[in-house]
């Protein structure tokens, strides 16, 4: 049962965080137009380069993670959230400056001229790139320590927040208006994934059983 539990959640809050930025983009498509859709997938690029970046560092931490979890060693697994997110920080931090300076280049260069004004949005999505690597852990913790529920009803808020957020946003102010909403639920979700990471690693399993089914 607990298998059967941990692969239902696992598939849903994987299959849901996939979708997100397509369903972003369907909202953004069906309020401000085709053109805008188109320069909002343009404008995903720093938050992709950034999933990208940060998913082999996430591989390496998971299975050191569950270790340490199922050993009870919860202070050095604490150590190892604080440690990744303040890593995150000082490389996201500098990165996104310098992405801001050359975001207009960039798209120029890789998407071409039809699409420069993607930039504008690009430079506020930095916002979400450096949470995603700032909050890398978010998406192994949950699993780490056998609570896969977590991460669903995370994945859950996140579009329950982003998508009412791009519909009101992108219909006054187009790409840039989804841009923003997604740039604000990041920044939301990630404070919340601060607070239950702290409720996640307050104690230590007592059995792998219980840990597994609670």
């Amino acid at each position: 049962r607990a298998v059967i539990t941990f692969g239902a959640h696992s598939s849903v809050s994987s299959s849901l965080a996939i979708a997100r930025e397509s369903l972003a983009m369907l909202v953004v498509g069906n309020r401000a137009g085709e053109r805008a859709a188109g320069l909002f997938s343009v404008a995903l690029l720093p938050v992709t380069g950034a999933q990208v970046l940060s998913s082999t560092l996430r591989l390496v931490l998971f299975g050191e993670q569950a270790r340490l979890w199922v050993q009870g060693n919860v202070a050095p697994l604490r150590t190892s959230v604080r440690a990744q997110t303040l890593v995150g920080l000082a490389v996201g931090i500098p990165a996104a400056v310098v992405g801001w300076l050359l975001m207009p280049v960039v798209i120029r260069v890789v998407y071409g001229d039809d699409f420069a004004d993607a930039a504008e949005a690009a430079r506020i999505l930095l916002v979400t790139a450096v949470a995603t690597v700032a909050v890398g852990w978010a998406k192994t913790l949950p699993s780490a320590v056998n609570r896969p529920r977590v991460r669903t009803f995370m994945v859950g808020l996140d579009l329950a927040i982003l998508l009412p957020l791009v519909w009101v946003l992108s219909d006054r102010n187009g790409v840039v208006g989804a841009a923003t909403a997604m740039a604000i639920t990041s920044v939301v979700t990630s404070a919340v994934w601060f607070v239950l990471a702290g409720r996640l690693l307050r104690t230590t399993p007592e059995q792998p059983t219980t840990a597994a089914t609670s």
